[in-house]
């Protein structure tokens, strides 16, 4: 069981962030990329997690991943036993609400998508906007909208957060760099 004192078949709700290992075209960029940031993980071990046996017989599970990740989020989805139903959009902003302009190989990122998907027929009291601005902080740090969002969605919900790096209440956490944001300013 990888996911220590984790409860099986216990969630409603499981936002992931997986550590992505990401291909980098040359060295400038590995101070930027995930693995230089914090230990990833390739895709087949991402895989290979049993996060099904986390979740209730109804649940949403919310699946971080960006533009280049895409295709191995879908197969991350359905390694999991997840199915796809949606996606929502965080557009990342500057402390000053302006659209932050990230890196890119073919397009500059601007943006970060969270695939939707379920297992069963899990309830929700409201859709979710399809987008939502947010403030860019530290690297992969998420932002607190979201899970505000996803708390509107899912009123009275058992949620995880997995790859969490901040506490967060309301929500059992789980992964390698739990507490790093905690006490920081939202």
């Amino acid at each position: 069981w990888p996911f220590g004192a984790l409860r099986p078949y216990a969630y409603d709700v499981i936002v992931a962030d997986p550590p992505w290992l990401f291909e980098i075209y040359s060295d400038k960029g590995a101070k930027k990329a995930p693995q230089g940031q914090y230990a990833c993980m390739d895709i087949e071990a991402i895989k290979a997690l049993p996060v099904n046996r986390l979740a209730r017989a109804n649940c949403w599970l919310f699946l971080w991943t960006s533009a280049p990740l895409l295709d191995r989020a879908f197969d991350v989805l359905g390694a999991w036993r997840f199915r796809y139903v949606s996606r929502v959009a965080w557009r990342k902003t500057t402390v000053n609400a302006k659209v932050r302009v990230g890196p890119g190989y073919i397009a500059r990122t601007m943006h970060e998508d969270v695939l939707i998907a379920r297992l069963g027929n899990p309830a929700y009291r409201k859709a979710l906007p399809s987008l939502f601005d947010g403030l860019a902080r530290e690297h992969s740090r998420k932002p607190e909208v979201f899970y505000s969002h996803v708390e509107a969605f899912t009123p009275n919900a058992f949620r995880l957060d997995l790859f969490s790096r901040a506490s967060r209440p309301g929500w059992d956490v789980f992964g390698d760099e739990v507490g790093k944001f905690d006490g920081e300013a939202a």
